[in-house]
């Protein structure tokens, strides 16, 4: 229903003028589930079962393993298998939780329900292989691997050593597990990129007002560098959704990061991390430039708005 809901909404805000197949979401879905053979080409390497399943049992040992335990892979991202024997002994781990997850399937009382918790992120992640590949945040699916083999190891436990006082000490170990676990969680958060985050949202703010209706010309080398700090490779589009993007002969107004700007005649002079320059501002920047490097400076192709 919320799907629809969507492509309802996407439909009529087109006004209609682009086919239900052509509409972005659905263009989405169709290189998600493997169906655009351009795409498929672009990343046969990665969405080849071999390197994809690694990727995945990496993604179940990372979380399989408390964040309390030393030099945890918590940030290892979707390059989790690109990190020498540390991908491996992830692997290792991912494999052994799954196989102890299926084989203690034959002794738990409610089996129907045990298998769809396990099974249930593979259900997700074979058919959407062109996004779960590179997507670590879709590994959350397979939460209920981690679920079941603690629950197992844990009624294992109580099986063998049915005494009260031993349950008790294995749940205040479990307990502590889980405080210093939250806490080192605290811990990871990127505050230093959330406040960088925070001032580019600022700077654009400012920047949106004066580039309403008007064409910006936003340099290659700082689309680059907006990707890397947000891993949102459509940064720029969203922060000026009221303008275009256009080359900078063309353009009303460029952007330029702190050190492109100093000595400049700003527009935006209270920004911290973007600027707005004019355009005669950037004929000036190019007359410092080798003339090779102009190239690699500006996108010359211009986007569409």
């Amino acid at each position: 229903m919320l799907l629809g809901f969507n492509l309802g909404s996407e439909y009529w805000a087109y006004e209609g003028e682009i086919p239900l197949n052509e509409l972005p979401t659905v263009q989405s879905m169709r290189y998600r589930l493997g169906a655009d053979s351009e795409w498929n080409q672009r990343v046969a390497e990665h969405r080849a079962w071999r390197p994809f399943l690694k990727g995945q049992f990496a993604s179940i040992g990372i979380m399989s393993l408390p964040v309390a335990l030393p030099n945890h892979f918590v940030d290892a991202g979707w390059e989790r298998t690109q990190m020498g024997w540390k991908s491996s002994f992830l692997i290792f781990v991912g494999v052994s939780v799954f196989g102890a997850c299926l084989v203690g399937l034959f002794f738990v009382r409610f089996k129907l329900l045990a298998a769809a918790l396990v099974l249930a992120g593979f259900g997700w992640a074979m058919p959407m292989r062109n996004s779960a590949f590179n997507h670590d945040f879709e590994s959350l699916f397979y939460i209920g691997i981690p679920l079941v083999f603690f629950t197992l190891a844990l009624l294992c436990v109580h099986r063998l050593a049915r005494a009260r006082e031993a349950m008790m000490g294995l749940a205040a170990m479990a307990w502590l597990v889980f405080v210093l676990s939250s806490f080192q969680m605290s811990r990871v958060g990127h505050d230093a990129a959330a406040a960088l985050e925070e001032s580019l949202v600022r700077d654009f703010e400012v920047i949106r007002s004066l580039t309403r209706d008007r064409s910006v010309s936003v340099p290659a080398y700082l689309r680059r560098n907006l990707v890397r700090l947000g891993q949102a490779p459509y940064a720029v589009d969203f922060y000026l959704a009221n303008s275009w993007r256009q080359g900078p002969d063309l353009a009303d107004f460029v952007l330029l990061s702190r050190e492109w700007a100093e000595s400049r005649p700003l527009l935006t002079p209270e920004n911290r991390v973007v600027f707005l320059v004019e355009p005669f501002s950037y004929w000036d920047i190019v007359a410092e430039v080798d003339p090779p490097a102009i190239a690699n400076y500006f996108d010359v192709q211009m986007d569409v708005r």
